[in-house]
């Protein structure tokens, strides 16, 4: 998987792109944001689940209020309530399942918005 922070991204926000993702990161993302969502976990770096290739590093975090991301890069946070990372395991889940066309944006709350596009097109 690669993350890419694009500061003309889209609508004038600024976004990180998360593409060209191998089903099995999906899964253990998915896995991962499942524990955030139920409590177990309160943060993890994205360098931890699968093997990003990237120097930008993501940081998702359980909190009480939902900021989204933010940070200079190349270290990002995305800091969300845990029903929120529900929301967001549901949205990741059908490119877990070898849907690897399209596009979904995660996250929005921020000023930063963070985007899964497994082709890097949306």
């Amino acid at each position: 998987m690669y993350i890419q922070f694009v500061p003309d991204g889209a609508s004038d926000t600024p976004l990180l792109l998360m593409s060209s993702p191998s089903s099995g990161e999906l899964s253990e993302l998915t896995e991962v944001i499942k524990e955030m969502a139920r409590g177990d976990r309160t943060q993890v770096t994205l360098h931890d689940v699968g093997n990003p290739k990237s120097r930008i590093s993501l940081c998702l975090a359980v909190s009480d209020g939902d900021s989204g991301i933010s940070g200079p890069g190349p270290a990002f946070r995305c800091s969300l309530r845990t029903v929120t990372w529900d929301q967001i395991q549901g949205l990741i889940e059908p490119f877990a399942s070898d849907k690897l066309d399209g596009y979904q944006w995660l996250d929005e709350s921020g000023s930063i918005a963070l985007l899964l596009s497994p082709s890097g097109e949306w």
